[in-house]
């Protein structure tokens, strides 16, 4: 009897010993949590273990290279392409945004969604004519484009896509550029010009789209009107040159931006040569900016120019 008694004390001690085995648990299944608008939703079912299938990501669009301008700041080229002003800074790390300089070249981040500030970033319904493009004798093309405002109201800071493409995808080229002035009156048009370097591809095809335009009310801009007068025109076969003086109708002692434009056209009226210039002048009484420059044709003789001018508050 004693010697049941120890054996059967000796095997409690060894059963308390020994670990204890978990019970079995249920099979679980990862779930990424999901929001609807529904109260009271349906209980989501257990993941299958078959992966699905992941949808190919869609290729980025190449960033635009803006070069900055007189006048331009960060604030300005964002708004100009319907961006957050964090995100340019974002996406040009080096750039001092306050020791810019003229021909400073800006990386503009396109496609991000998340980049867009709403609805100034749609553009104006501003009419955009198709391109027209000469090859040049370095193998390269010019393109212009009329960006013309039916609207009632003025449009500022407009930019058009240039995209060239030929047989080959691989061969395709898009650039983002601004009108040649920043401000549109209703009623009237201005063109953009863009530059394509050699190589071109054979039978190539050149469109062109809205890429930005705001109401001027809107662009944070403070525009006055230019008179240029009757400037001089002097032809010569494919160079013409416009000088005359232009005068602001801005009060005396204003800091202004002024942007002079020439238009050179061809005896059927179309445009063959466009050339802008930029000063920055504080206003004296009596006292225009004067101009002094020489337009080129891409194609034709030029038969007329077009004078074009506009005036902004610096800083604006």
């Amino acid at each position: 009897m004693k010697s049941i008694s120890v054996l059967a004390a000796a095997l409690i001690a060894l059963c308390a010993c020994a670990p204890a085995v978990p019970a079995p648990q249920a099979d679980t299944a990862q779930l990424t949590p999901w929001h609807t608008a529904t109260a009271n939703a349906p209980a989501p079912t257990a993941a299958s273990e078959k992966p699905a299938a992941t949808a190919a990501p869609a290729p980025t669009p190449a960033p635009i290279i803006h070069t900055v301008a007189l006048g331009e700041s960060i604030s300005t080229i964002a708004l100009r392409y319907g961006l957050d002003t964090s995100t340019v800074l974002a996406a040009n790390p080096d750039i001092n945004p306050n020791a810019m300089t003229v021909g400073m070249q800006v990386v503009v981040p396109a496609g991000s969604p998340q980049a867009q500030i709403g609805v100034i970033s749609e553009p104006l319904a501003l009419t955009l004519g198709q391109p027209d493009c000469s090859r040049t004798l370095d193998g390269g093309l010019w393109c212009f484009a009329m960006v013309s405002n039916p609207l009632d109201e003025a449009a500022a800071l407009m930019a058009i896509t240039f995209t060239l493409s030929g047989s080959n995808p691989d061969s395709s080229k898009s650039m983002t550029v601004p009108a040649l002035l920043d401000y549109l009156p209703a009623a009237e048009s201005l063109p953009a010009a863009a530059f394509f370097s050699a190589p071109i591809p054979g039978n190539y095809q050149v469109s062109a789209s809205l890429a930005a335009a705001f109401a001027a009310s809107q662009s944070g801009k403070t525009f006055f009107s230019v008179d240029s007068g009757k400037p001089s025109v002097r032809l010569q076969g494919r160079m013409a040159n416009v000088a005359g003086e232009a005068f602001a109708a801005a009060e005396p002692g204003e800091t202004v931006d002024v942007h002079i434009a020439a238009l050179a056209y061809d005896a059927q009226g179309n445009l063959v040569g466009v050339r802008q210039t930029k000063s920055r002048v504080t206003l004296e009484e009596g006292k225009g900016v004067v101009f002094n420059l020489n337009v080129y044709s891409t194609g034709a003789a030029i038969a007329s120019v077009v004078v074009k001018a506009e005036a902004l508050l610096a800083g604006k």
